[in-house]
């Protein structure tokens, strides 16, 4: 298995587009933060929505 590339956002408008794009297999919440592990055109992606600041 490859590698995947991981890509932080804090809001939901800096990762919707790539979300909206990918293939997502499995969704899960680490913390506060939200995660989408899939791939896109073949490239394995793990997507995390970190959230601002301090909760």
């Amino acid at each position: 298995m490859d590698q995947p590339i991981f890509i932080l956002g804090a809001l939901r408008e800096e990762i919707n587009l790539i979300r909206k794009l990918m293939i997502v297999k499995e969704q899960l919440k680490a913390g506060h933060a939200d995660v989408w592990v899939g791939s896109w055109e073949g490239v394995s992606i793990v997507l995390v929505r970190t959230g601002m600041g301090k909760d």
